[in-house]
């Protein structure tokens, strides 16, 4: 039964919930099963391991999920941060900022823009985006401007 239940779980989580958390009570039901299978148990001993290694193997895992973290590359960086794109570009004010804050246009949307140095610049001053934070563009002014 026990090997069942942790075939089942791990199935569950591979093919269809896929969090790599129910996989970690299937991992549970398998240490019951080789402990089992060493020293014959009681049903309550049964459930008492299965509810102490199931969650100790999942905070194990988030654990070391979060000493080593997954480095991946990819051709797409970007590709789920909307605006990352445009990083380095240079774009115009579309509005006059005041105190690091205004208005950007880029291709046929309207970002609000930012700026970390609080700086006024009239609309039509080139800016270089910076970043993206959220729906907001972080712009930069452009030092060598006539």
């Amino acid at each position: 039964l026990w090997l069942a239940v942790a075939i089942g779980l791990i199935a569950i989580d591979a093919f269809i919930i896929n969090t790599a958390v129910v996989m970690w009570f299937g991992v549970g039901a398998a240490i019951v099963v080789l402990i089992k299978f060493i020293y014959p148990l009681s049903v309550a001993a049964q459930f008492i391991i299965f509810a102490l290694f199931s969650p100790l193997a999942l905070c194990l895992w988030k654990w070391y999920e979060k000493k080593n973290p997954r480095t991946t590359s990819s051709d797409s960086p970007n590709l789920n941060r909307k605006g990352a794109e445009y990083i380095g570009r240079v774009v115009e004010l579309e509005t006059d900022m005041t105190a690091g804050a205004g208005r950007v246009t880029i291709g046929d949307t309207s970002w609000l823009a930012h700026s970390d140095a609080k700086i006024d610049m009239p609309a039509g001053s080139q800016v270089s985006v910076a970043d993206v934070r959220g729906t907001t563009i972080i712009v930069k002014k452009i030092e060598n401007q006539s």
